[in-house]
């Protein structure tokens, strides 16, 4: 979930030009959240968030300019699909 905005942080600024950063979260409120800490701290890249559970289909509105895509799936999230 979008819990690791720090994470995506981190690798966020390690790339070269980064256009998006568009997290999943089930809950709204954090998303929101979420979102308003990254756009103080990336203002150049545009953060938008989907609320929703993907383990489930989500249809996700790429940027128009998107040339390359990078999937990050933080590992703490993998506990809670037990």
């Amino acid at each position: 979930g979008a819990g690791a905005e720090a994470k995506a942080l981190d690798l966020l600024q390690h790339l070269e030009r980064p256009r998006a950063w568009l997290p999943i979260d089930v809950s709204v409120e954090h998303l929101r959240q979420a979102v308003h800490r990254f756009r103080d701290l990336m203002p150049e890249v545009a953060a938008r968030a989907y609320a929703g559970d993907f383990m489930r289909q989500i249809e996700i509105a790429l940027p128009a300019e998107t040339q390359r895509l990078l999937v990050f799936f933080p590992g703490s999230t993998l506990g809670n699909l037990k």
